[in-house]
């Protein structure tokens, strides 16, 4: 069996008005900038639901606890910033910092996903695997975006028993995994993992040996000592 996977790092997008692009690993810290003097006075920062956060650097009143103990603002060299700890899914949205009643600046930032390539024999077993720390409790894996195939790591009773029968998830170790077993065609797509409010996407090929048949023709021509060798596809495609 030939598996071959590609893992690429999860990033997160943060663009400034359009034109400045910064990429962030998840769950890592991210410190948005905007330009302010150090005479400037009047300064706001404001996130999702244009929801206040920061009045100057002193945490806005009534900014939930769960936003409250992650962010944190300061304005020193020339700069005001926002810093916001394990950057996650519910802070996906709009920032905006107002500097002395000027709007400078525009952040959107988007949640992050780690993606994963996957090629797959016909019949072989995979396993697919998202990180997962024990405590997490909102677990899910999903197939095409649309089809829920494992809550935590009970398999959903709606599901086909052709799908069901072979089909089975682990989250021990710090790891979510899906199993498939004797895999078809019809498992070829792509897997989402759900921890928490974080995404994680395998995309499943079917990996196949590639073969064509020939069928070769020799043709003979009075007075031509050379024959002429023809051929006609039979079959071209994967075993």
């Amino acid at each position: 069996m030939f598996l071959f996977t590609l893992l690429i790092s999860t990033i997160l997008q943060v663009a400034v008005r359009g034109t400045s692009i910064r990429y962030v690993p998840s769950y890592s810290p991210v410190t948005l900038t905007c330009p302010a003097d150090d005479q400037a006075t009047d300064l706001t920062w404001r996130g999702p639901g244009y929801i206040q956060y920061f009045i100057g650097t002193t945490v806005a009143a009534g900014l939930s606890g769960i936003i409250k103990s992650r962010v944190s603002a300061r304005h020193t060299g020339g700069n005001y910033t926002l810093t916001l700890k394990g950057f996650r899914y519910s802070d996906e949205g709009l920032y905006k910092c107002t500097v002395d009643g000027t709007e400078y600046l525009q952040m959107i930032i988007k949640r992050g996903r780690i993606q994963t390539t996957v090629y797959v024999q016909i019949s072989n077993s995979v396993t697919l695997t998202c990180p997962a720390d024990d405590q997490v409790s909102h677990l899910n894996w999903s197939k095409d975006s649309a089809m829920s195939y494992v809550w935590n790591t009970t398999v959903r009773t709606g599901l086909s028993d052709s799908i069901k029968s072979r089909i089975s998830a682990r989250h021990t170790g710090g790891r979510y995994t899906l199993t498939l077993t004797e895999f078809r065609s019809s498992d070829v797509g792509y897997y989402q993992c759900e921890v928490d409010d974080i995404f994680y996407t395998h995309y499943v090929y079917l990996l196949g040996i590639f073969q064509t048949w020939t069928l070769f023709f020799v043709e003979f021509k009075l007075n031509n000592p050379f024959p002429k060798i023809l051929t006609k596809v039979l079959y071209s495609g994967l075993l």
